[in-house]
């Protein structure tokens, strides 16, 4: 390889590796402010797909404050369940959503016990059938021994 080739080579990398660190700091700052400042609504799940390049599945919502509607989605990191399921399990349900008072859009999907208890909300008894299917998939990446929630 020539030496230009090289430069460029090591040029690409750097801004790669520059870029990477400011979309890490960024979503560090979104959730530290997001943990300081939120609070809570319902949002409709719209949508279970697979997230590109991510292990898992994107959750996309849809939430009401103050009249204004927000749209997000949320990542479920089971690379080894079955979409359909997670997609019957989830789509077209209310869900808690927490969000940062002063910037809506901030906002987090509540799925599990683990993001119930980061947030100090109570998982209310309509939910509870939902977060326990999703805290057995978050500790054994199977449904093999679960009741199908969609039948």
């Amino acid at each position: 390889m020539s030496r230009t080739t090289n430069k460029i080579n090591k040029i690409a990398i750097i801004c790669l590796v520059t870029v990477s660190v400011i979309v890490i700091v960024i979503a560090i700052i979104s959730r530290q402010r997001l943990k300081s400042n939120s609070t809570s609504s319902s949002a409709h799940v719209l949508q279970v797909f697979t997230a590109r390049g991510i292990n898992g599945y994107s959750v996309r919502y849809v939430y009401q404050i103050n009249g204004k509607e927000y749209f997000n989605s949320s990542l479920l990191a089971f690379n080894k369940i079955n979409g359909t399921y997670l997609g019957c399990l989830l789509n077209n349900r209310n869900l808690p959503v927490v969000y940062e008072r002063s910037n809506p859009q901030n906002s987090r999907m509540l799925f599990d016990s683990k993001d119930f208890g980061e947030f100090n909300i109570e998982v209310e008894d309509s939910l509870k059938r939902i977060v326990s299917y999703i805290d057995y998939i978050a500790v054994n990446y199977t449904i093999d021994s679960l009741k199908n929630p969609c039948q």
